[in-house]
């Protein structure tokens, strides 16, 4: 089980490019079967961020993340 602290930096700690967020972005939506901000999950530079960009949609299907 991997761990990842909401301070870890998207880029610089997990080595994510724009084209890995983008995908990751693509995964998130079609996993969860719904849409998230984009601009909003594609700006994120934390891992917190990106959670925080998902929680809105993710909240209006029920599915709880803590």
């Amino acid at each position: 089980e991997t761990i990842i602290p909401d301070d870890a930096r998207l880029e610089e700690d997990l080595g994510m490019d724009d084209v890995d967020k983008i995908e990751a972005m693509m995964r998130t939506e079609e996993g969860l079967g719904v849409d998230v901000d984009d601009d909003r999950f594609l700006s994120a530079r934390t891992f917190g961020e990106v959670v925080e960009a998902v929680l809105p949609a993710a909240s209006r299907i029920g599915f709880k993340i803590f």
